[in-house]
């Protein structure tokens, strides 16, 4: 018989391992639930895995096939290299960023709109006289230009006069007179607005006419006068009686639109008078301001049957943000001016027609020229067909002379403009810059006999992003005042050497080329 003690020591014995057994099974159960749980986790790693590849994989495929449809585009070689490059270094997104950038509904939206008020103006330009025909008689070396613009929706003008002016102060002087005598309408579209003497002193004018009886209308561009103006100032507008729109209005989204700007500068006055050119409403435009020394411009006023060009060029971008456009029809009219000497073409540009019209007009006259080719614009950045037509000009015997700004307003964009100088003065083009301080004309004389003046820089944001307009004119005495100002201003400016471009540090030539590779792109 057991004692009761051994009895006691059993029964410790037997529960002393039921807990270690319960321990081990616990653990053991533990050990299989996180086997299961890494082994689950790694499927899904790998199945993650797996799936980015294939992710990845979609966007390369996609960038390739968005890298092709920009070689195939009607696009310059310059615009293509500049999306295909950052495509190409990062396919991962590259494409995609693209396509978000390109394909937004509101870009397709705002195309359209565009050609349907290109159709209606195109309408009405065709029932203005054509005079290509008696002008290609007389004028054999220009015709080709003429029929250029012509079949773009531009008609030829005679019966029309023209003053040029070389700077700011005489064109605002000349303006303030020309709006005084205003009796049905007032047009005003300009890329930078800012309050100040001269455009506050316009604005009381416009009031007055308000009150007066005159439709006053104006267009500002959302981005041009995005830190000169408040941001509701065209309801401020409104409330004194002025029909104000902002062109295409900055919004913070991701879309290549943002960078099509309104850069024209363009009054209309009752389909008589319009002025254009490279002044806009800002007092350092007539120097009542000092901004990076003196500011050299220039602008021309036409009178007569050309003016009323200007009215319709006006409407062409009012009348896209118009829920109910006025006819342009409604202002089919021509002015005679009081004599009739030369011929004058007005023409604008859209990024959004293919047609690159301001930069085909600068080739056509370099292209042409025989003697001599006189240029100013404020910024250099030159295309390949560009850059190879004033070279073979200047290699050709043709005296190419280009004024450009001895101080920037743009760093980036000066050293950008320094950087073409170098080939073309190889190839014999002489390169001057305005010491005074800051040229912003956009002028091109050739030959004495045709000349430009507008809102037309020789950069890829002009030629190809911007709105833009100029005007183009044959055999007027407007050409003699703008030769004297060519004359006056290489005066006035330091001609470039080469041992001057060879001054440029390496640095600054790489970075230039950084920059004009991705300049299409901003």
């Amino acid at each position: 018989m057991k004692k009761n003690s051994d009895v006691s020591v059993e029964k410790n014995k037997k529960y002393t391992k039921k807990p270690m057994r319960s321990f081990f099974i616990d653990l053991f159960l533990i050990a299989i639930l996180a086997a299961a749980q890494i082994v689950l986790i790694c499927f899904y790693v790998y199945n993650l895995y797996v799936s980015v590849i294939y992710i990845e994989i979609a966007f390369r495929v996609v960038s390739v096939l968005v890298v092709i449809y920009i070689i195939n585009k009607r696009e310059s070689n310059s615009y293509k290299l500049a999306w295909s490059v950052p495509i190409l270094m990062f396919p991962a997104f590259g494409g995609i960023l693209y396509i978000i950038c390109q394909g937004r509904l509101s870009i397709f939206r705002f195309k359209r709109r565009i050609e349907d008020v290109d159709n209606e103006i195109k309408a009405v330009s065709d029932k203005y006289p054509n005079l290509i025909s008696s002008f290609a008689a007389d004028h054999p070396e220009f015709a080709p230009n003429t029929e250029y613009l012509n079949r773009n929706g531009f008609p030829l003008f005679d019966h029309t006069d023209a003053t040029y002016f070389p700077n700011g102060e005489s064109m605002y002087a000349s303006l303030l007179e020309e709006l005084a005598k205003a009796e049905k309408y007032i047009f005003i579209e300009f890329f930078i607005v800012h309050e100040g003497v001269m455009w506050n002193t316009i604005l009381d004018l416009l009031v007055q006419k308000v009150k007066d009886g005159v439709d006053v209308r104006m267009l500002y561009d959302g981005m041009g006068s995005i830190t000169t103006l408040p941001r509701k100032y065209n309801k401020y507008l409104e409330s004194l009686g002025i029909k104000c729109k902002i062109f295409n209005r900055f919004v913070p989204a991701v879309s290549t639109m943002q960078n099509n700007r309104d850069h024209r500068k363009i009054v209309a006055i009752d389909g008589k008078v319009a002025y254009t050119g490279g002044v806009n409403l800002s007092d350092e435009y007539i120097n009542v301001v000092e901004r990076f020394g003196h500011w050299k411009d220039a602008a021309i006023l036409v009178k007569g049957a050309a003016a009323a060009e200007y009215t319709l060029m006006f409407l062409r971008n009012w009348n896209i943000f118009e829920k109910n456009p006025e006819s342009p029809a409604n202002y089919l009219c021509m002015h005679k001016a009081d004599r009739n000497i030369g011929y004058f073409q007005p023409y604008c540009d859209s990024p959004f027609d293919d047609k690159q019209v301001a930069r085909n007009v600068y080739l056509n006259l370099i292209n042409r020229a025989n003697h001599y080719i006189y240029i100013m614009t404020p910024y250099l950045i030159l295309d390949e067909e560009l850059d190879s037509a004033l070279k073979l000009a200047a290699e050709s015997g043709v005296d190419v002379r280009i004024i450009t700004p001895h101080h920037a307003d743009k760093v980036y964009v000066h050293i950008m403009t320094r950087n073409s100088y170098a080939e073309l003065i190889k190839s014999g083009v002489k390169i001057y810059e305005y010491e005074p301080g800051f040229l912003h004309s956009k002028n091109i004389l050739t030959d004495d006999r045709c000349a430009v003046v507008g809102s037309v820089n020789f950069d890829y944001r002009s030629l190809y992003l911007h709105f833009e307009c100029a005007q183009l004119f044959y055999d007027h005495p407007a050409i003699k005042d703008l030769k004297k100002d060519f004359e006056d201003t290489f005066k006035i400016s330091i001609e470039i050497t080469e041992n001057d471009c060879r001054k440029d540090k390496g640095f600054s030539r790489i970075f230039a080329q950084l920059l004009k590779l991705f300049s299409p792109l901003f």
